[in-house]
This record gives C-alpha cells, sequence and structure tokens, in this order.
C-alpha cells in the first residue's frame, strides 16, 4: 500500500531520490522558481516498492509558510493528496499564515476555498497578516501566469483529520477513523483495482475530495462520502456484497488493531 515516508527531505535530496527512482521520468521543474517561492522541506510518497511516486514541499518563514503543489508519477497509485497533505499538516506550524498558488480553474478554487483557503475575497486584515512585499511579489507573479493564490489563515488551520466529532463506529476523531477506513480500503486494493481500474479510481478520487473538504465540512458530508465509497463496491463489482462484508470485516480488524 502506497505511504508517506517518515522523513523531511531537502530539495536536492527529494530530487535525487526521484531520479533514482525514476530514471525515465526525472523531476523537472516547470520553469524558473522565484527565489521567495523556492521550498527547502519534502516529504515523499513511495509506492509497494519503495519508489518514489508523489512529492509536495513547504518552505517555512518566521512570519508565514510557504506551500507548495504535488508533483506526481504519471500512472501512479491515486490518492496523493489524500496521504500527503495530513502528514504535512503535521509537520508544519499552525500558527503562521499559509501561502499557495492554485490552478485559475473554478472546480479547483472552489475546492480550496472549502478546506479555508481565501483565494477570490481576502480581506485588508487578512492580507495584512503577510510581509507586504511577499504580497506584492506573489501578486506580480500570478498576474504574469494567469494562476491564482490565496492565504489560508493561521486561525484557521486545523488538522482536517479532526473534522469529525463522531462517527458511526466506536471511533471518536476524524484522524482514526480515517487511518482505519482509508487504510481498509487499501488494504482491499488488489479485489477493487481491476478492470479499467475505473472503479478503483472513483473510490481514491473520493478519498482525496474528503481530504480537500477540511474543517468546515459537517459530519454528515463526510459520511456521505464515505457512504458513496461503499456504495461503488456494493454496486460497481459483480461481488459487491461480498467485498462490502470483506471492508466491514478489515475495519472491525484494523478497529482492534488500532487500540491493542
Amino acid at each position: 500500500m502506497p505511504r508517506v515516508l517518515d522523513q523531511v527531505f531537502s530539495f536536492e535530496e527529494m530530487k535525487e531520490r526521484w531520479n533514482t527512482d525514476n530514471p525515465n521520468e526525472p523531476y523537472a521543474r516547470m520553469g524558473q522558481v522565484p527565489s521567495w517561492y523556492d521550498l527547502n522541506e519534502w516529504i515523499i510518497r513511495v509506492d509497494d516498492n519503495d519508489k518514489t511516486i508523489s512529492t509536495t514541499g513547504w518552505n517555512e518563514h518566521p512570519e508565514y509558510i510557504m506551500i507548495g503543489g504535488t508533483k506526481s508519477i504519471k500512472g501512479s497509485a491515486k490518492g496523493h493528496m489524500a496521504d500527503l497533505v495530513p502528514y504535512r499538516e503535521k509537520k508544519i506550524s499552525s500558527d503562521k499564515p499559509q501561502l499557495a498558488t492554485f490552478v485559475n480553474e473554478p472546480r479547483w478554487i472552489a475546492a480550496s476555498e472549502g478546506i479555508g483557503w481565501k483565494i477570490e475575497n481576502k480581506s485588508k486584515e487578512l492580507l495584512d497578516s503577510v510581509p507586504e512585499n511577499i504580497v506584492k511579489k506573489i501578486t506580480e507573479y500570478v498576474e504574469s501566469k494567469d494562476v491564482a493564490w490565496g492565504i489560508k489563515p493561521a486561525d484557521g488551520i486545523k488538522k482536517w483529520q479532526m473534522v469529525l466529532k463522531k462517527s458511526f463506529t466506536p471511533l471518536n476523531e476524524m484522524e482514526e477513523w480515517m487511518q482505519v477506513f482509508i487504510n481498509s480500503i487499501y488494504e482491499m486494493q488488489g479485489k477493487l483495482d481491476r478492470g479499467t481500474g475505473r472503479n478503483w479510481f472513483a473510490i481514491t478520487d473520493i478519498i482525496q475530495m474528503v481530504a480537500y473538504m477540511g474543517e468546515g465540512a459537517e459530519h454528515k458530508d463526510i459520511m456521505r462520502k464515505f457512504g458513496e465509497i461503499v456504495e461503488i463496491i456494493e454496486t460497481k463489482y459483480k461481488n459487491g456484497k461480498e467485498l462490502k462484508e470483506e471492508l466491514n470485516k478489515i475495519i472491525q480488524r484494523r478497529k482492534r488493531e488500532l487500540y491493542q
């Protein structure tokens, strides 16, 4: 099952590992990166063979944190953001605003604003929380690249795993529930990722969507997404009922293991 390595790499360390693992797809940045957007801390997601399949980085400054996007290997297992973002949030400070650029598309902007980013409507107070020279530089940059940018307020940053106050299982915290549910799904990947892989892609897309929903999400909305995954398993596979029963058994086992 893909996992995030428990290590923070420098850019050169990340690039060296990426290129060693993927000689046919070497790491390359898209154009010249401005010095103020240089990222010096990176995390890596690997596949079952410990081969690098995706990465993301950040740079923590005294007054703010610059956040980078996610780069992945073509055709690699989905779920990159679902795995990388929670791990990154554990590593960075929660008392500083985060800055990032975004693809200038409505659906991506809406998804990002849904997890606390302020992109289209940044208040003066929010802009004042970031050094003026950085606001000027990033504004000029996005105008030249036709992309968007946003700020995630320091007081709005919370682990997205904690959005649930309760669950339909005995698990009461999102971090624990996600650990059990998602790991159970990936344990079944060999049985779910079959044929064209269309159903598996749909499942991992929902997992990523849950990761993006973040603090503002309501309990019922999160659980509805989990329900959609179960519905795909039950209705889109010929042996769906058996797979659903197996998933439930894996979840119960992982719950017991969690508290051993």
